[in-house]
């Protein structure tokens, strides 16, 4: 009983971090957009358009993502969560929505992998308020 107890104890504390490299990302990041999710982004059409970020707000974004600590947490990933969320365009004509809670990746608009990574609602507002209005 008490080894049970012990490894429930320790698998609940388990989480893996994760942080974008931004010497990565310079290399396959062809746009960033800010998007906004409605009906928890259950199509594409639940994803609208807000506007593109510049090249120069693009390479500051992506050191600013760098930043942010990204943790998975277990269990089943999330539904997206209603709000503004960032669509980042790979040069593999793939392309990533980031929320706050979840991460999809597409192809040809064809959902390909999605993970429960989440970061800080403070540090995703402040990212967020950042780059919503140029």
């Amino acid at each position: 009983m008490i080894i049970i107890f012990v490894l429930v104890i320790s698998l609940v504390g388990c989480v893996r971090n994760y942080y974008y490299n931004y010497e990565d990302l310079k290399e396959v990041v062809e746009e960033v957009e800010i998007i906004e999710i409605t009906n928890q982004g259950k199509t594409i059409e639940d994803f609208k358009f807000i506007r593109k970020l510049s090249d120069e707000e693009k390479d500051e974004f992506m050191q600013d993502l760098a930043k942010i600590e990204f943790v998975y947490p277990f269990g089943d990933p999330y539904d997206f969560k209603d709000g503004i969320a960032f669509r980042i365009g790979y040069c593999n004509q793939e392309y990533e929505i980031i929320s706050e809670l979840t991460t999809k990746r597409y192809k040809e608009d064809i959902e390909i992998s999605w993970r429960k990574r989440n970061c800080s609602e403070e540090d995703f507002e402040n990212l967020i308020s950042k780059y919503l209005n140029g």
